[in-house]
């Protein structure tokens, strides 16, 4: 009978594997909603309402901000999942 050796490395047991990042979960949605949320009224206060108040605002700038809060906020808006309500 040949002499067996031990294998080189120890058996290890298989990790489990780490959970799906596709499709998102409930909380991680309503989190990504929320940020969207944020970030348009965010937008909106620095964009539009930081320069009416300070008397430095141009017109683009103004109408920059405007556009972009209103894109953040119809976009959380489209991907809340109302899209038959009055908002």
């Amino acid at each position: 009978m040949p002499p067996t050796m031990p294998p080189p490395f120890r058996h290890r047991p298989a990790l489990p594997s780490p959970p799906n990042l596709w499709p998102p979960s409930p909380k991680q949605t309503d989190s990504g909603i929320r940020t969207l949320y944020d970030l348009s009224k965010g937008i909106t206060l620095f964009g539009v309402f930081v320069p009416l108040v300070t008397f430095n605002g141009v017109w683009y700038k103004i109408v920059f901000g405007v556009t972009a809060g209103l894109g953040f906020f119809v976009a959380a808006w489209y991907l809340e999942g109302r899209h038959g309500s009055a908002l």
